[in-house]
C-alpha cells in the first residue's frame, strides 16, 4: 500500500508533466497511478513525431485489436511515463 507521501510525490510529478504536454499543445486522455511511475495517455500529435526522430521516444508494443492494427509510443517526462497509440490501417 501507498503511503500519503509518495501519492503526493506522483501527484506532483503529474502535475509538472501535464502542465509540459498542455504547453506542448497535447491532449492529455487519462493518468493512472498504479505503479511506481505515473503513466499518461496522450493523443498522438507533431512534438511526439520529433521525440521520434531525435530517439527520445520509442515504439514499445505493436499488435492487433478490433479496429485493426496500432503500435504504441512511450516517453518519459518528469518522471511520468508519456504513452499514445497510432492506428495502422
Amino acid at each position: 500500500m501507498k503511503s500519503i507521501t509518495d501519492i503526493n510525490q506522483q501527484m506532483n510529478k503529474v502535475q509538472s508533466s501535464i502542465m509540459a504536454l498542455n504547453a506542448m499543445n497535447t491532449t492529455v486522455q487519462s493518468v493512472m497511478i498504479a505503479g511506481s511511475k505515473p503513466v499518461i495517455r496522450i493523443t498522438r500529435n507533431g512534438h511526439c513525431a520529433r521525440l521520434l526522430e531525435e530517439g527520445k521516444a520509442s515504439y514499445t508494443h505493436v499488435g492487433h485489436d478490433g479496429s485493426g492494427r496500432f503500435r504504441q509510443g512511450v516517453f518519459e517526462l518528469h518522471g511520468c511515463r508519456i504513452t499514445w497509440s497510432e492506428s495502422l490501417h
